[in-house]
């Protein structure tokens, strides 16, 4: 049986160890979509208003662990505490009350006008539904403010999740799995995994995933661009 491979995370700043996180294998992605999909199912059948309760619990949490979690950031990314605490706590905990009280409005179902003579004999409806396992791979800048804007906006709007934190910043993606487990979603509709950068692209559209968020500007993302699939 091989080792164990684990991604260390090292404060910028002082080169200090912060801790170990292990590695998944790339049969851990495939098997995790699979999981995903199923929790998936059964959450897009709630209202916005309960999905809604759930990300209140997850917003009250950071309120309670800002600081403890600034300190967390700053260490992992190197930026100060106080943007830290700004520009991705703050911002986070904003951003949850937008998404809550804005997601009904915005992908409310609604009537369409037609746009020819013939439309005056049909009636047409907009109708959103949620894509499925959306794929989230994070960057390391903003580590915690730029995927919790695509994680709460794809909970809202009924899709399950399978997130990769940057390598460079896997501490912060322990903080974002603390702040889903303080929701109490169901079990498997957000799964987290750890693969090398250069992987993980490849590896989460082999898998199946519905959208993929590649949160950063780097040869990847431009490898990646025409195999993205179309919606």
């Amino acid at each position: 049986m091989s080792p164990q491979i684990h991604t260390e995370a090292i404060n910028p700043a002082t080169g200090e160890s912060l801790g170990k996180i292990p590695q998944n294998a790339i049969e851990d992605i495939q098997e995790a979509v699979k999981r995903i999909r199923i929790a998936q199912a059964e959450w897009s059948r709630i209202s916005f208003s309960e999905r809604g309760h759930y990300l209140r619990k997850m917003q009250r949490h950071l309120v309670e662990h800002g600081e403890e979690y600034a300190a967390i950031i700053s260490s992992d990314n190197g930026k100060t505490l106080p943007d830290a605490y700004m520009t991705e706590i703050s911002a986070v905990i904003i951003s949850f009350d937008y998404y809550i009280k804005h997601t009904a409005r915005v992908l409310r179902t609604r009537r369409v006008k037609g746009s020819h003579i013939f439309g005056l004999f049909t009636r047409n409806r907009l109708q959103h539904v949620p894509m499925g396992v959306i794929g989230i791979i994070s960057p390391w800048n903003y580590p915690l403010a730029i995927p919790m804007h695509e994680i709460l906006m794809a909970l809202m709007s009924g899709n399950g999740l399978l997130y990769k934190a940057a390598s460079e910043t896997q501490m912060v993606g322990q903080i974002i799995q603390k702040i889903i487990d303080a929701g109490e979603l169901p079990q498997d509709l957000f799964i987290q995994v750890n693969v090398p950068g250069r992987l993980a692209g490849d590896a989460f559209l082999e898998a199946g995933i519905d959208k993929l968020f590649l949160l950063a500007a780097s040869r990847l993302a431009k490898s990646l661009w025409p195999r993205l699939p179309k919606h």
